[in-house]
């Protein structure tokens, strides 16, 4: 009975030389970056989402147009009001206030 199985064996130096191998540049473009920072993206944010190294993301923002970018905060402008409840207070609505007495106590 004969096997015709190859085995092919691995070795730590193949293994090492094979991650040592250099991999291509990653090409990021300025503008995607502004554009990240514009919609609020935060630096970590940013890291994640190209997948970078923590030395990678302080090179990129060396360079010279990101350097001292910010992420815009964004305000949010919505005033939510809760139509369903049974004692919803409108604008004309004077509430009652407690005399200055009762609120010095």
């Amino acid at each position: 009975m004969a096997i015709d199985a190859q085995m092919q064996p691995t070795t730590p130096a193949a293994n090492l030389a094979e991650a040592a191998a250099p991999k291509e540049p990653r090409r990021i473009k300025i503008s995607e970056i502004l554009s990240d920072l514009e919609n609020g993206l935060e630096r970590e944010d940013i890291q994640k989402k190209y997948d970078l190294r923590p030395t990678d993301i302080t090179e990129l923002f060396k360079h010279p147009k990101l350097k001292g970018k910010r992420a815009k905060k964004k305000v949010t402008r919505l005033i939510i009001i809760d139509d369903e409840e049974a004692g919803v207070i409108s604008a004309s609505t004077e509430l009652p206030t407690a005399p200055a007495e009762e609120l010095e106590n």
